[in-house]
């Protein structure tokens, strides 16, 4: 009955859970004592959340009176320190008097079955002890959110007026005791003025002691939250995305003396199990769960002749990471090595960027670590150094096949049997353990034939022979950062995995499509090709010349009258071409799923992943969703997003500005079935808006690192306002978007009150607002003409 009650906790289903604790309550003299503890347990839980706080309290209390360390013990301290003396108690006391018992306990239960060590490799027997610490190391993440919580609520009032007027009061004071002073030290100093004086000295001693409590409890905080997000990720089984958190707090206040002991790990501890294994808190953690915020550290790289702290530890850092995990790490690091490779950025700061030559230095120091590491070095320098070559030749004036030789291959065609590194495009699982003979899938060589492609910088496909006998199509490009979009899958990736953990979205697949993106320098890189799809314009222009072909007007006249109406004109111009050129999509899914149930489950999927797109697109303010950029899988019917060169609402800048969250055109409709945008799509959307918001906090500690990554400029360059608009453009440095302005739009919007006064919205409204504004025809009508609002 206990599981009963657990599993309808976990489902939100409250009142079956009250209904299983009251029936096991009448039953409670038949019940063992550690049942009855943790039925109790999950009562006062039950209470607390539905604000029956005074029995809730009484029931941690008693709770917390058992002499055994057991589970339910821990938990209750715990809780009683979390949800009763933090609210009434300063946050040092609650900490020490019941945070810091709970982790001592925590960690003494596990050394009383022999699986302290166990613990601290993040490892779990799945037996009833093992699944006790699992759950009892959640605790350590409550922590760490506590003291973060307390530190953001000191930073925000430490740039507040009323702590500005309180600083400057105290700046005065110290202004009118010197001069008093100077009076004092002339001898002129009337009784009265000493008198007065003496007052203002006790008073600013008192005043500048609080000033300074202020900046020295938000330091303890800081350090606090840091550390704890280093146990949580520590004792957690997976690759946690508490370390974007802890990197985000680390860079912000590298210098902050507390932060530096935390790293450093000369920060005292009053737990005597952590002071056995004290050490810095980078080197508490294993490597793989740095995995994911490679591409920031590598960011941070440098070879300055007197090197920080800071760079030490992230020097050694990655070092580890390379050595551990070589095939998730050095291209990260090639890349910056290779920055400057390409002939469009040759000699434009090769000798002078430190992070260059911290890359070089790095990979010299790994490659002489033992001749497995040698080898893949030499390879992936061989490899990189050819296709960067091939991403800056052109080999054709248009599109077409192109069969290379010796003398235009550029060194592709000599690189074979490179069996010491993974297909780049290629999806390769994290080994915990590090071993990853046998894992990897090697590269066979490369076909001669090569596809040019049409596009301003003509990119190359190429197709890839592997050894596990898979022949893999790969993209290659050059004269194009894709730095930005390597990120952007980054975030696509980690959202995916929030999107796993919710039931409700799990089970309906909620997911957004990635694909591998490797850059290889600042100009070049290589993505992965997304078979099976087709960008969804020449699909909707197929149907409507097929299914549409009387209508007034194609899309190609409707997009020549939306080119030349004068502004005052362009309403009534996108309504006249909405009344004479209807949807035609519906007939793809009708023509290609011919069964019913085929049909309602390829229109669900292409539903669904739409609404995922668009809402996870919006957070992130993603622009230029023109009908090229957006694929279809044509067996799946997903849809793939691509080229994010428009992100964090850059397209609100262009010279044309983007008046819509999201994609969500007539014919995108029309794909969804009968239904539209009402069933499937509003309730996946809300859903998925759902998971995001509760995943708040750690969605902006990830965009926080990311935003600030010295290695992007997350704003408008004219070069991309060309590129979005074949427009010639100068921008206006005061309107382009900051970092700071993107991570703030991001927080509005997780919190449903971007451009809202009337405070936070619910889901509910929140999706209905961004559908309403997504199909507006006032809104549609203002957008470039290249995007084709009427498609």
């Amino acid at each position: 009955m206990f599981a009963v009650i657990e599993n309808a906790i976990l489902a939100g289903k409250d009142n079956v859970a009250f209904k299983n604790i009251a029936t096991m309550g009448k039953a409670a003299p038949e019940i063992d004592r550690n049942s009855l503890a943790m039925m109790n347990l999950e009562y006062a839980k039950l209470n607390w959340k539905h604000k029956n706080e005074a029995l809730a309290r009484q029931m941690f209390q008693e709770l917390t009176k058992g002499h055994s360390c057991d589970v339910v013990t821990i938990e209750a301290h715990f809780l009683h320190g979390y949800h009763v003396k933090s609210s009434i108690d300063d946050p040092m006391k609650t900490f020490q008097e019941y945070f810091l018992k709970a982790h001592e306990m925590v960690l003494r239960y596990a050394q009383k079955w022999k699986k302290l060590e166990q613990m601290r490799k993040g490892h779990y027997d799945d037996d009833q002890v093992g699944r006790d610490l699992k759950k009892l190391s959640s605790i350590f993440e409550k922590i760490a959110k506590f003291f973060d919580k307390q530190y953001k609520h000191l930073s925000k009032y430490l740039v507040s007026t009323d702590y500005l007027k309180r600083k400057s009061v105290v700046e005065r004071q110290e202004y009118s005791i010197e001069k008093l002073r100077e009076k004092h030290r002339a001898s002129q100093l009337e009784k009265d003025e000493r008198s007065q004086l003496r007052v203002i000295e006790a008073n600013f001693k008192l005043d500048k002691k609080n000033l300074e409590k202020y900046k020295t409890d938000r330091d303890t905080y800081l350090a606090n939250a840091l550390r704890y997000y280093g146990y949580a990720c520590r004792y957690s089984t997976d690759e946690s995305l508490h370390i974007f958190r802890i990197v985000s707090l680390f860079l912000s206040h590298k210098n902050v003396t507390a932060v530096r002991e935390v790293i450093q790990g000369t920060m005292e501890t009053k737990v005597p199990q952590e002071k056995e294994v004290l050490t810095g808190l980078f080197d508490s953690l294993p490597s793989f769960k740095f995995l994911d915020i490679l591409p920031q550290l590598t960011a941070h790289l440098y070879n300055d002749e007197k090197p920080t702290y800071v760079d030490d530890e992230i020097y050694k850092l990655l070092r580890r990471c390379a050595i551990e995990h070589p095939h998730h790490t050095l291209n990260h690091i090639m890349s910056m090595k290779n920055s400057y490779a390409d002939k469009s950025s040759q000699d434009r700061g090769q000798q002078t960027d430190s992070r260059v030559r911290g890359a070089e230095k790095l990979l010299h120091d790994i490659e002489g670590v033992n001749e497995s590491l040698g080898t893949i070095i030499s390879q992936l320098t061989s490899m990189t150094k050819a296709l960067i070559r091939m991403a800056n030749t052109k080999l054709r004036e248009n599109a077409g096949d192109f069969q290379l030789t010796r003398n235009t291959d550029c060194g592709i065609l000599s690189l074979k049997n490179l069996n010491a590194i993974h297909c780049p495009t290629f999806h390769l699982p994290v080994m915990k353990n590090g071993k990853y003979e046998g894992v990897i899938v090697s590269i066979v060589k490369w076909e001669t034939k090569v596809g040019v492609l049409n596009g301003i910088n003509a990119p190359k496909k190429f197709k890839c022979l592997c050894s596990d006998g898979v022949v893999r199509p790969q993209l290659l490009k050059g004269n194009d950062d894709l730095r930005q979009d390597a990120v952007m899958q980054q975030v696509f990736n980690i959202m995916n995995a929030m999107l796993a953990q919710n039931p409700k979205s799990a089970e309906r697949r909620l997911q957004i499509r990635t694909y591998k993106v490797i850059p290889f320098s600042r100009r070049s890189g290589m993505l992965e090709w997304c078979s099976n799809t087709i960008p969804i314009g020449p699909i909707l222009m197929d149907c409507h010349k097929r299914y549409r072909p009387h209508d007034k007007f194609s899309p190609n006249d409707a997009r020549t009258r939306v080119q030349h109406s004068a502004p005052s004109d362009k309403l009534k111009i996108f309504n006249e071409i909405v009344k004479n050129l209807k949807p035609a999509f519906h007939n793809f899914f009708l023509e290609h799923f011919l069964t019913p149930g085929t049909l309602f489950e390829r229109q669900y999927a292409y539903t669904n992943s739409v609404a995922t797109n668009s809402i996870i697109g919006y957070i992130l303010g993603i622009g230029d969703r023109h009908v090229q950029n957006i694929l279809l899988d044509i067996t799946s019917t997903e849809v793939i997003h691509i080229d994010f060169g428009i992100a964090f609402e850059q397209g609100k800048c262009l010279p044309t500005p983007e008046t819509i969250p999201f994609r969500l055109t007539r014919d995108i409709i029309a794909g969804m079935g009968v239904t539209g945008i009402e069933g499937v799509f509003r309730k996946s959307a809300e859903i998925t808006m759902q998971v995001l918001r509760d995943h708040q906090y750690t969605i902006l500690a990830i965009l926080q690192v990311l935003l600030y990554d010295p290695l992007y400029m997350w704003t408008l360059t004219p070069e991309k306002a060309r590129r979005t608009q074949s427009l010639e453009w100068e921008p206006d440095v005061v309107t382009n978007t900051t970092a700071e302005r993107a991570l703030e739009l991001c927080k509005d919007k997780l919190n449903g009150a971007e451009n809202s006064s009337m405070g936070t919205m619910t889901i509910e409204n929140q999706v209905d607002k961004l559908i309403r504004e997504a199909i507006s025809h006032e809104n549609l009508c203002k957008l470039f003409h290249g995007w084709q609002a009427y498609l």
